[in-house]
């Protein structure tokens, strides 16, 4: 984490690991890094952040509550196009408070076919000032053609073995 370099980051990440393993700890640290304006840090924990467009639960729902009570009953996870193309004219918008506008979706792998196609255009030509920040659980079901066009985290579990034994050199 020390070694991230703001200036030097790539304009699209994926960070993919299991469930618990502290994907959505890196993502917040990355937009807290990148958007470290003068009051950010309630901004953001209050997603009230100007230049921040964050998918996940909480805002699936609210979308849903506004859109289409009928999928919030059938509790779809999945993300539609029209929450996609919301966020990709947010972002072509011109900075508010930072230099970089940032789009987090968690829970990437829940882009439904026509989102990830509405997505794609934005990811092959993004805007200088945007950042694409996807925390997933199954990075096999997000295409090639947007994994390729992102840097990829990968966050390995350690093994309670392996934690174990770490400590016990820590202890000696």
């Amino acid at each position: 984490i020390s070694s991230i370099d703001f200036n030097n980051l790539s304009h699209a990440l994926i960070v993919e690991g299991q469930e618990g393993v502290g994907k959505n700890q890196i993502c917040q640290f990355l937009i807290n890094g990148l958007l470290n304006e003068k009051n950010s840090q309630n901004l953001i924990k209050n997603n009230s952040h100007p230049d921040l467009f964050c998918i996940n639960n909480e805002t699936l729902i609210s979308y849903f509550q506004r859109e289409d009570k009928d999928k919030l009953k059938n509790k779809t996870k999945k993300i539609p196009v029209g929450f996609i193309r919301e966020a990709i004219d947010f972002v072509m918008l011109k900075s508010g408070l930072s230099k970089n506008k940032i789009l987090f979706i968690d829970g990437a792998e829940n882009l439904t076919i026509s989102s990830q196609n509405a997505l794609l255009k934005t990811l092959e030509e993004p805007p200088a000032h945007v950042i694409f920040i996807f925390a997933t659980t199954n990075p096999e079901k997000i295409p090639k053609t947007v994994q390729s066009r992102c840097l990829q985290l990968n966050l390995k579990t350690v093994s309670e073995e392996l934690l174990f034994n770490h400590f016990k050199k820590i202890l000696k």
